[in-house]
This record gives C-alpha cells, structure tokens and sequence, in this order.
C-alpha cells in the first residue's frame, strides 16, 4: 500500500502540466476580433507579403476609418510568430494604424505585418474617398458633365480618370483604371484632394508614386482640356444658333493628317467670324488641348492668319486649311 502512494502522487503531478498548456495552444484572438466587427464593417484583405519564414497576409475589418478587427490569412508556422500574432493585433487596435513596434524575436513577420496591414488601410481609405467622388458625381449628375480622360498606360499598370464638372468647376474624379500597388492605393486619395484644391492638374507629385502621379495628370488634364472644348463648342453652337437668321454657316472641306481628319465649320454674319465648330478632329490629348485656343484666335484675328499651337503643329496646320477654305468660300 506504501509503495501505491508515490505512483498515483506521479501520475497527478504529470496531469498538472497538461492541464497548464492545453489553455495556450489555440491563438484565437484575431480571429474573435474579427467576428465581432465584421457584421458592421468592411473587410479589406492586405496582399501577400513573401519573407523567408513564409507568406504573411492580413484581413483587416473596418467600420468607417475605425479598424475593428485583424485577421492572420497567413503566417509562418513559426512558435515566434505564434507568439508574436496577438501582440501585433492588440498594438494595431489600439494604435489604429500600422504604425506600431515590431516584436522581438519576430522582426521578419512583424515587418511584414504591417506592409499587409498598411496596404490594407490604405485600400480602405482610397475606397472611402472613391465612394465620396462617386457621391460627388451623382450629386452633380444634374448640373455637370462626367468626362472620361485617356488611358495613360506606365509601367506600373493602366491610369484613367472620370472627371465630373459643374461648368468649369472640378467636383468630382474617379478612378476608372490604376495599378493594383500599395504606393497607388495610398497616392490616389491625396492627387485627388489636391486636384478638388488646386482646380487644376497642376498638382504636385506623391513622393514615392511619381509614375502613378504624373499618369494621373496627363488623363485628369487631358479630360479638363475636353470639357473645356466642350464648353468652347456649345458656346460656338449658340452663337452659331443665334446668328442663323443673319448669317451663314459654311463646312470647311476635311483635311486628313497622320493624327485623323480635321474638319471646321464656320459660321459667319456677314464678313464677320462669329463662331467656329470642330466636325473632325484627332482623338489626341494634344488637339483636345489645342482646339479651343485656335477657336479663340481665330474669333480674335477674324482670319485664318493665326499662330500654331506648340505640340499640336499637325493639327493646327490642318484646321487653318479648313478654315481658310471655309472663309474663301464665304467671301
């Protein structure tokens, strides 16, 4: 009976320390974090970041800009990584941002935990101000015109724009095309804040996004100079609509280049210009750019004595044969 006594004390003792590990083993708490925020907000999964430990990937749930919760996709099956999981979410929660310490002993997962995280955030922010410009642009479907500007293709990927204007007045751009790149993601809302500031496409460019940046401008401009001859056009159709009584309308004959047809038509009361329409013309940033000023010469000059537009010398040749003729028609 003596000797029974030692061996069931062993046999209770060697349950203790399986009683004391079994709590540890599962790490739960970003996936509980996220099932509590995910009803309420929006999940924006991070990309995948490759280290030499193995990929690491986050989800991120959002409620507005607040971070909810955090989600590990993916991450090394590593004891420090285990470890370091739970302390990179409770730092994340409480900083609200990605901009917390790495955890010793886990500095390779660590790292790449918050370039999953920030890329995730900034997704999520790009997305809150694209729905603002969507916003923005429904709300002004009334009173302005949406305008889409050209594929600027980098090397990056594809960059196009959607500009909605109240008259000349910029109220809203949309992204239609942008690489799928962390340094885009996080670029965007700010070119956009600066081009609804600026007016203008003469913003400067986000450090760390030039190729993305000055995409951007090329498209963003190229759709303000299309509004803008948009806007040139109709006022030359109206004046052109209240002249017909006294005055004539003439077709200048089509002149072809290497860029596209150019075609003008004139309305004249009397000897006098008083408005010039494009019936064809190049689909080229450069012509969208260059037409209104020739229109405003040539109202100017009353001829077809005019300068050329610098960077749209082909096209500002053809469209003074067309009006030339147009004009020698008239007289």
């Amino acid at each position: 009976m003596k000797r029974a006594i030692p061996v069931v004390v062993l046999s209770i003792a060697g349950l203790v320390p399986v009683w004391r590990y079994t709590p540890s083993t599962p790490v739960t708490t970003p996936s509980a974090s996220s099932s509590s925020g995910s009803s309420s907000g929006t999940g924006v999964k991070g990309p995948t970041v490759n280290t030499s430990k193995g990929p690491v990937q986050v989800q991120v749930t959002f409620d507005g800009d607040r971070i909810t919760a955090v989600k590990m996709l993916q991450q090394p099956n590593h004891p420090q990584t285990t470890a370091a999981v739970p302390k990179l979410v409770a730092e994340t929660l409480k900083a609200q941002s990605a901009d917390i310490d790495t955890v010793s002993g886990a500095t390779i997962t660590s790292d790449a935990y918050k370039k999953s995280l920030q890329a995730a955030i900034d997704s999520n922010h790009a997305n809150s101000k694209s729905s603002a410009s969507s916003s923005g642009s429904a709300s002004s479907d009334d009173s302005g015109q949406t305008v889409s500007g050209p594929t600027v293709n980098t090397s990056k990927g594809p960059v196009q724009v959607q500009v909605t204007f109240d008259g000349d007045e910029i109220t809203a751009v949309k992204m239609l095309q942008q690489p799928n790149h962390p340094q885009t993601t996080a670029a965007v809302p700010k070119l956009v804040a600066e081009t609804l500031k600026a007016q203008s496409a003469d913003i400067d460019t986000v450090s760390g996004a030039t190729i993305t940046s000055d995409a951007y401008k090329k498209s963003l401009q190229a759709a303000i100079d299309s509004n803008h001859a948009n806007s040139k056009s109709s006022a030359s159709s109206s004046g052109s609509a209240s002249s017909d009584d006294s005055g004539q309308t003439v077709s200048g004959p089509t002149v072809n280049t290497s860029k596209g047809p150019v075609q003008v038509q004139v309305t004249f009361d009397g000897d006098e210009i008083t408005a010039v329409k494009m019936l064809q013309q190049p689909n080229h940033p450069q012509t969208t750019a260059a037409v209104p000023k020739l229109v405003a010469e040539t109202l100017k000059a009353q001829s077809a004595d005019i300068d050329t537009v610098s960077g749209a010398t082909i096209t500002s040749d053809a469209y003074k044969k067309s009006l030339q003729a147009a004009i020698d028609e008239e007289g």
